[in-house]
């Protein structure tokens, strides 16, 4: 778990105008974090990038032909992995609904195993959204990581942060995908209308964003704002498609608790299985996540709405959204994804808070 780290008193908080979330006075007073960007990361040297470059000109020069072979849903160029992990080798990345082995495959639907010397590397994309059934701890204090249900239903999903909206009213920050359809909020997951902590306001769901609002319901709840065991990030951070490979994260979900991983930019939308009455949707733009010992996604069922961020914790980067999804044939794929923080900032109007 993080330690919150000490702040220096630099007499610049005197000076700011007081919130406009005390409007009312059964919500907390709340500061907006930076809404200057930082980049996280490494940029790729020039080896990379000269590398990268080659490989996307191979991808064009075949792209049609390999969209031709069954089960693609996506191609890009990207490090390549091996046993779960990121490589410094630059790859056609290739993305199918179900990888097989290649002695199952007749010859003519074998992907190879390079294109004009650039490798291609070959992972499943099948991911469904990271609700789950579950009755998790009830919690005197509103702080990013801890579970969230509907009452009378099984989800379990996961508070990102508290944020402000354009009024300056205070609101939680969550994935949208739980509550559609059952728009009441409750704490923990699985608990009854006494438990009621708000309702979704704002629901976004679609090819580029999964993000939801919820309006506080006041005095139900302590709502002290940042993550659970840290201050919360003080600025929003990128990630920066001109990478070497991914970068370090962090994670807080209902279910997973504090997890270390890696993430970075996909650059192919990728399937999300979402139940009725959404369905199916290729997501566009979103961050890919893996656990550090690549074993496993970084995420888990019931992680819907975690903050991702910076591997210090200062940097907010992302809302996770999605997991492995399982089949008959076996265990669900080892990655995750998240929307990035700037696009749910942007499109739900609000600016991410913490305690003042």
């Amino acid at each position: 778990m993080l330690v919150p780290s000490k702040r220096k008193n630099t007499g610049k908080a005197a000076k700011r105008s007081r919130p406009t979330s005390q409007k009312t006075s059964a919500l907390p007073r709340l500061v907006a974090i930076s809404a200057r960007p930082i980049k996280v990361g490494i940029p790729a040297g020039a080896e990379h990038r000269a590398s990268a470059a080659r490989a996307s000109i191979v991808l064009e020069k075949n792209r049609e032909w390999l969209h031709g072979f069954q089960g693609v849903v996506g191609l890009e160029v990207a490090p390549r992995l091996v046993a779960g992990k990121p490589t410094g080798v630059v790859s056609i990345r290739v993305h199918v609904i179900r990888k097989r082995s290649p002695d199952k495959l007749h010859p003519e639907h074998r992907l190879p195993a390079q294109l004009e010397g650039v490798p291609i590397d070959v992972i499943e994309s099948r991911y469904k959204p990271t609700s789950l059934a579950a009755s998790l701890a009830k919690r005197r204090e509103l702080v990013g990581g801890v579970s969230l249900g509907s009452p009378g239903t099984t989800t379990l999903a996961t508070l990102a942060c508290l944020c402000l909206d354009g009024s300056g009213v205070a609101m939680g920050l969550s994935a949208a995908h739980p509550w559609v359809g059952s728009p009441l909020v409750a704490q923990p997951a699985g608990g009854g209308q006494a438990d009621l902590i708000g309702a979704a306001a704002s629901l976004h769901l679609n090819t580029e964003l999964d993000a939801a609002t919820i309006a506080l319901k006041p005095g139900s709840r302590d709502v002290r704002g940042g993550a659970a065991g840290c201050w919360g990030p003080r600025r929003l951070g990128t990630i920066s498609a001109d990478q070497a490979g991914y970068v370090p994260v962090l994670m807080v979900g209902a279910m997973s608790g504090w997890r270390r991983g890696l993430a970075r930019l996909l650059g192919t939308p990728v399937p999300v299985n979402y139940p009725p009455p959404t369905g199916p949707l290729m997501m566009e733009n979103q961050i890919h996540l893996i656990s550090e010992d690549g074993t496993s996604a970084l995420n888990q069922p019931g992680d819907s709405g975690a903050l991702l961020m910076s591997e210090d914790g200062e940097a907010a980067l992302g809302l996770v959204i999605a997991a492995g999804d399982p089949d008959d044939d076996g265990p669900a794929t080892p990655f995750g994804i998240a929307t990035p923080i700037q696009t749910v900032v942007k499109k739900l109007g609000i600016r991410l808070a913490n305690p003042s």
